[in-house]
């Protein structure tokens, strides 16, 4: 137990928000340093960028929306675990060690699966997404071409039947 200034109620109740506040404040150092600190991460950040803006571009559903947002918070855990793992590592173990390296492996393991399966959730959403832009802009540059030759011919026949009158 923690000693409150007068022991009231009121004085432990600010002991449990100075501590929160301060959990809090180490939490957001980690995430502040993860993101400096290590290259992946930003990589993963570039990603969920591109995630956003195409998502938002194509119009995702928010189903669609909630799954890229478990996926992104999936692959940032899964970073943040790796680089807790290969720190702790590094500091019991400084010399290389089977069992030390072992451990790097399997934390860097498991971000490449949280990484693979994000990305097969993304392109299950996106694809069709992608897809049915990319057939519908080539289908409307063929119906324009058409629609132009169609025009430029009708027009032509109707100059004609003009200058017959």
């Amino acid at each position: 137990e923690i000693d409150t200034r007068d022991g009231s109620y009121i004085g432990r109740v600010k002991d449990d928000m100075k501590r929160l506040i301060q959990s809090f404040r180490n939490a957001f150092r980690g995430v502040a340093t993860v993101f400096r600190t290590e290259k992946n991460m930003r990589i993963h950040l570039t990603v969920t960028v591109l995630v956003i803006v195409f998502g938002w571009i194509l119009c995702i559903s928010i189903t669609e929306w909630l799954l890229c947002l478990l996926c992104f918070g999936l692959v940032f855990t899964a970073e943040m675990v790796n680089t807790a793992i290969e720190n702790i590592v590094d500091l019991v173990s400084p010399r290389q060690n089977k069992l030390a390296g072992k451990a790097k492996d399997i934390a860097a393991g498991a971000v490449l699966v949280s990484a693979i399966i994000s990305a097969c959730i993304g392109l299950i959403i996106f694809i069709p997404k992608l897809w049915t832009l990319i057939l519908s802009l080539f289908v409307h540059k063929i119906i324009f071409r058409y629609n132009f030759f169609f025009n430029q011919n009708l027009n032509k026949n109707l100059n004609l039947n003009f200058q017959e009158l």
